[in-house]
């Protein structure tokens, strides 16, 4: 995840000062130290505590079908007595770790990252809301700029698609699905063509995983596409991206209970609407899979400064949800045999809470939606250079190939849009 590093500094070496060998500190700066750490926490103990029952429950789900099916046979028998001591001991850890956590009594919460602008900055006359240089539309209330008048007329912004997603070099089976998709637009979102994409990483084994991930990149895109046209306004988006998913969440669910073999099937979802006019994208997220935005003038983002490479979302993994409490570093979570352990996903329960958030979009972005196939064997900086490097469908071919290259323990999938100035006649 992005930016890890500089936002988890100082929670970090509150955790270690108490170890063995440790510096003593004083009061006044464990005082300051403590109220760094409540600014930097994102979350909060409750969402903590959603891990660790998800966890408890996966366990209950495998000592019941164990005990519904004496005759299983050893090799899968003991693979799931494997995996319950796995999800015990990694609830104790979790158990320990709340101790130091106050409840805040709020409970989960869509989590968002606040787009900043690069100097110079535009303010909203509408919300007073600040917004990157040359931005036709505020990012915070989508009220039209000073600067719209003048820049709308002299360049408008194109949309190129690439998109892959191949079975890797050790899976059998695909178990990923992506859907990109070109409409047009209501005029509540500045009319003209935009785009829809998802990228979904199926789970559950065997065939169960492609159909979960196939079932999300169907429904999901049909319900927007059908449903677009009566949204009154950009807010509106985010809640109708979020209904698709959880429509898609339904239709998962009760397949998987209608067949055996599909019992427990689930995937992650990233699904993004981009609608050019407005300088805009909105997107619904659950899982693991990843959106990145990339411009080598670099992106500004609160907690993260300016960087050629953003993360978007944030994995709906227990060691991600650590890290983002200060409780393990980027470095102990890429190690941890639990990194691929997820608390929500669609279809592993009749409901599942969906995040959902909105960036401001310029000319130079790279919006690049993809499964954890990618992030396994790429780091955000290989990644950027090579979507810089070459338009998006050679970019996104390159990014396969690389992972490949490397090993690719999983499936790989990528959607990757990259915006760029054309005249109003649409020429280059």
């Amino acid at each position: 995840m992005a930016g890890e590093d500089e936002r988890h500094s100082e929670p970090r070496t509150w955790r270690d000062s108490g170890a063995a060998g440790g510096r003593v500190i004083g009061g006044e700066e464990q005082a300051a130290i403590t109220q760094q750490m409540q600014a930097l926490q994102t979350f909060t103990r409750e969402e903590l505590e959603e891990c660790l029952t998800f966890l408890q429950r996966m366990s209950e789900h495998i000592r019941a079908e164990l005990k519904d099916k004496p005759h299983i046979d050893r090799d899968t028998r003991t693979r799931l007595l494997t995996e319950v001591g796995r999800n015990d001991a990694w609830g104790a850890e979790i158990t320990a770790r709340l101790g130091g956590l106050p409840r805040t009594g709020t409970g989960a919460t869509t989590r968002r990252l606040e787009r900043l602008p690069s100097e110079p900055e535009v303010l909203c006359g509408a919300c007073g809301a600040r917004n990157r240089s040359g931005a036709n539309f505020c990012t915070a209330c989508g009220h039209t700029l000073p600067t719209a008048a003048t820049t709308a007329q002299l360049a408008t912004v194109k949309v190129t698609l690439g998109q892959l997603s191949d079975v890797g070099v050790v899976r059998k089976n695909n178990e990923d699905s992506i859907f990109a998709h070109e409409l047009d637009l209501p005029s509540a979102l500045g009319g003209g063509r935009g785009w829809l994409g998802i990228v979904a990483d199926g789970m559950g084994g065997a065939q169960a995983g492609e159909v979960a991930s196939g079932i999300a990149v169907n429904d999901a895109p049909r319900y927007v596409i059908e449903n677009l046209a009566a949204v009154s306004d950009s807010e509106g988006i985010e809640a109708l991206l979020k209904r698709a998913l959880e429509l898609a969440n339904k239709s998962i669910y009760e397949q998987a209970h209608k067949r055996s073999g599909q019992r427990g099937m689930g995937t992650t979802a990233t699904f993004a609407l981009l609608a050019p006019a407005m300088e805009r994208v909105w997107m619904a997220h659950i899982g693991d899979s990843r959106a990145y935005l990339i411009n080598r003038l670099g992106v500004s983002m609160k907690g993260a400064g300016n960087r050629t490479i953003v993360q978007l979302t944030t994995d709906h993994s227990v060691v991600a949800r650590l890290v983002e409490l200060g409780q393990l570093t980027p470095a102990e979570a890429a190690k941890s045999p639990h990194r691929s352990v997820l608390y929500r996903s669609l279809g592993t329960e009749a409901n599942s809470e969906i995040d959902t958030c909105s960036y401001s979009l310029q000319s130079g972005d790279r919006l690049l939606l993809c499964s954890d196939g990618l992030q396994a064997h790429l780091k955000d900086s290989d990644m950027a250079n090579l979507v810089l490097r070459y338009d998006a469908q050679k970019a996104a071919r390159a990014l396969v190939e690389e992972t490949k290259r490397r090993g690719a323990t999983d499936n790989v999938s990528v959607i990757l849009f990259a915006l760029d100035l054309a005249n109003p006649m649409g020429e280059e």
